[in-house]
């Protein structure tokens, strides 16, 4: 909505049908947005509609697995919101809404758009989630540390963010 820098915009719930035209739009993209929505299916199935074919689908997000993913699912929500508040208050706008994680770790976010048609491009990981504990400095090396070693032993399913691309068959 506050995105000025776009021609037209439209706001839509990411879970339910799009007010788009089947096989209308040649690219989507979504950065930490999957991570918010409470039905993962449902929104493959809407990419998958609104692209035309030979489409792509872009989408960053958080790895269920890292650790901030899994402070944030056990934690009650007041807890979360405030840390993040305290942590970061200049982003208070962008961090502290609900998050539910569905598909939202390696192999399983290939496994869902595989699922509903998409051939799978790539995917890439990203391993760097520290600065989440960068205001407590203890932590903070603490998870460095982690990160590192996560990264040498590549494993994906631990990664803190994916970038996966897919394309929908022409």
């Amino acid at each position: 909505r506050r995105n000025q820098d776009v021609g037209q915009g439209l706001v839509a719930d990411a879970c339910r049908p799009w007010p788009l035209a089947d096989a209308s739009v040649d690219l989507i993209i979504s950065r930490s947005v999957i991570e918010h929505l409470p039905d993962t299916e449902a929104f493959a199935d809407e990419c998958l509609r609104v692209l035309k074919p030979g489409g792509y689908s872009v989408h960053l997000l958080p790895g269920r697995n890292a650790p901030f993913s899994l402070l944030n699912r056990i934690l009650p929500a007041r807890w979360s919101s405030g840390l993040l508040r305290w942590a970061f208050p200049n982003k208070i706008d962008e961090l502290g809404f609900p998050a539910y994680y569905q598909n939202c770790a390696y192999p399983d976010i290939e496994r869902l758009f595989k699922r509903h048609g998409f051939e799978v491009e790539s995917v890439a990981f990203r391993y760097y989630q520290s600065t989440y504990f960068v205001v407590l400095f203890p932590v903070y090396l603490i998870s460095v540390l982690y990160d590192l070693m996560v990264w040498k032993l590549k494993l994906r399913r631990l990664s803190s963010q994916l970038l996966i691309v897919v394309r929908r068959p022409t």
